[in-house]
C-alpha cells in the first residue's frame, strides 16, 4: 500500500536480504532446527523452502525480472528435489510460458521444466500422505497453463495419452476417430506408431465401407 516509491523500492530490498540472510543461516546451521540435527539433507529441504518461497514472493509481490525469479526458482528444485513446495507450480509455469511466448526460453528448457514439475507432482501423489494430493492438484493446473504452448513443444508421445484416452471414451464415434488420426500425425506421430497405426486402420475399413 506504500505509495513513496522509494520506500517500495526499499521494502522490496529488505524483504530479498531476509530471504538471503535465512539461506545463509540455514547453510551455516546458525539456525538448528529440532528435527535436522546433523542431518545434511534436513537443511537442503529447509533452504529449498527459504528459495521456494522467495520465489512465489518474486512473482506474486515483487514483480521481479523473470530472469532472476527462475534463478531463485532452479535453486528451490535443486536444494529440495522431490521435496520442494506444490506452490512454485504455477508461478514457475507462468514464467516458462511466458518466456517460451516471447522467444526467451527454448522448447527444450520448456520440457525440461514440464518433465521436472511432473517427477515431483507424481512422486509425491505416490510417497506423500499429507499433501500428495495437493501436488496433483496443483499440478494439473499447471498443465492447463501449459496447453497454449503444446502444439509448439512437445512431441507425438506426450499427446498421445490424451488422445487415446478421448478414443477408448468413444471408440465408435467416426467423426471423431477420423479427427485423432489428423491430430495424430500433425503432432508427428510416425506412421508405424502403434496407436495411429491401430486407429488409422479402423477408419480406414470405415471409409471404404461406406
Amino acid at each position: 500500500n506504500e505509495t513513496d516509491e522509494a520506500k517500495k523500492t526499499e521494502y522490496k530490498a529488505n524483504i530479498d536480504r531476509l530471504y538471503d540472510e535465512a539461506v545463509q543461516a540455514y547453510t551455516n546451521r546458525d539456525i538448528k532446527p529440532t528435527k535436522c540435527g546433523d542431518d545434511a539433507a534436513c537443511y537442503d529441504k529447509k533452504i529449498a523452502y527459504v528459495y521456494g518461497r522467495k520465489a512465489f514472493d518474486m512473482f506474486y509481490t515483487l514483480n521481479s525480472p523473470y530472469s532472476k525469479n527462475l534463478e531463485v526458482f532452479d535453486k528451490a528444485i535443486e536444494m529440495g528435489g522431490n521435496d520442494v513446495e506444490y506452490t512454485i507450480f504455477d508461478p514457475l509455469t507462468s514464467i516458462v510460458v511466458y518466456q517460451f511466448q516471447k522467444g526467451k526460453m527454448d522448447k527444450t528448457k520448456v520440457v525440461e521444466y514440464f518433465t521436472k514439475m511432473e517427477e515431483i507432482a507424481n512422486y509425491n501423489l505416490e510417497n506423500n500422505s499429507k499433501y500428495g494430493q495437493y501436488y496433483s492438484d496443483a499440478w494439473k493446473v499447471a498443465q492447463a497453463k501449459f496447453a497454449p504452448i503444446e502444439a509448439d513443444v512437445f512431441d507425438c508421445d506426450y499427446f498421445k495419452p490424451k488422445y487415446k484416452s478421448l478414443y477408448d471414451a468413444n471408440p465408435d464415434d467416426m467423426d471423431q476417430l477420423k479427427n485423432l488420426v489428423g491430430l495424430l500425425k500433425k503432432r508427428g506421430c510416425p506412421e508405424n506408431d502403434e496407436l495411429l497405426s491401430e486407429l488409422d486402420g479402423k477408419w480406414k475399413s470405415y471409409a471404404a465401407s461406406t
